[in-house]
């Protein structure tokens, strides 16, 4: 028993433990509340069509109604069609309101999937780091990018880029703001205000991004702290040669060389 607990805690396996970790954590993201709300979206729906339906009757019975001579005023039946047709739009309008709520509380859950997960993976992969306001989200992009990793260059960083444009503008406003007008969001150009519709395609067309991205975040992240080609090795090498001393140079060597007998021992 001592001998396994004292490999589990060898740096050999706790790279490994890391390396696997890193992974492991990319593909947390959690697609539950898309699965939970679609029952709701469905009813709804099919409500909003029975609603529909009802008020064409309504309108074919408005017709069907004798007009009077005298039609100035409209006669009880009349209003009463008018009344039940007033209660269907409020009806409707209030639903479809429910709808384009859960679509934005669908993408504002998914987005702040994303930020757990790459705070995990930062905070795994570099813990003596100091992270205090690391996570906003340029100052994330600026430590990528300090540590030299991949993340604004993975080739689905424009999705989740997107995702994050939306995901504040809903936060702040249904109508829709100049940054997404900008950015040229297809699925809500000449729009004012979000719409069921749009953001349903919006959410459609990113969302199969995202597991690629965080991958590959992971991926990044794992080469930089396990991967050392000879080329990288140089250029850390000659860093390092830059802002040392003779002596200095020759004390970390004989440091990374007892580092080395450790690791063997």
């Amino acid at each position: 028993m001592s001998n396994i607990l004292e490999m589990m805690n060898s740096k050999k396996w706790q790279f490994i433990f890391k390396k696997n970790a890193l992974t492991d954590i990319a593909k947390q993201i959690d697609f539950t509340y898309e699965e939970a709300i679609k029952p709701r979206e469905i009813e709804i729906e099919q409500r909003i069509a029975e609603l529909r339906n009802d008020e064409q009757k309504l309108l074919a019975d408005f017709g069907d109604l004798d007009s009077d001579e005298d039609d100035t005023y409209p006669t009880n039946d009349q209003i009463d069609i008018y009344n039940d047709q007033a209660d269907i739009q409020h009806t409707i309008f209030i639903l479809d309101g429910q709808m384009v709520s859960m679509k934005e509380m669908q993408i504002v859950y998914l987005y702040k999937n994303i930020e757990i997960i790459l705070k995990e993976i930062i905070r795994t992969a570099f813990p003596g780091e100091e992270k205090r306001d690391l996570f906003a989200w340029d100052n994330m992009k600026s430590f990528f990018k300090l540590k030299q990793i991949e993340f604004t260059s993975i080739k689905e960083f424009e999705y989740v880029n997107q995702l994050r444009i939306v995901n504040n503008n809903i936060k702040h406003s249904s109508e829709i703001g100049s940054e997404i007008q900008k950015k040229g969001i297809k699925e809500f150009k000449d729009l004012y205000e979000f719409n069921f519709n749009s953001l349903t395609d919006f959410y459609n067309r990113v969302k199969i991004h995202i597991e690629p991205f965080l991958d590959k975040v992971a991926i990044n992240v794992n080469s930089h702290l396990f991967e050392f080609s000879d080329e990288r090795i140089d250029s850390i090498v000659k860093g390092y040669a830059q802002h040392m001393d003779e002596r200095t140079l020759l004390r970390l060597s004989k440091a990374l060389e007892a580092e080395t007998h450790n690791k063997q021992g």
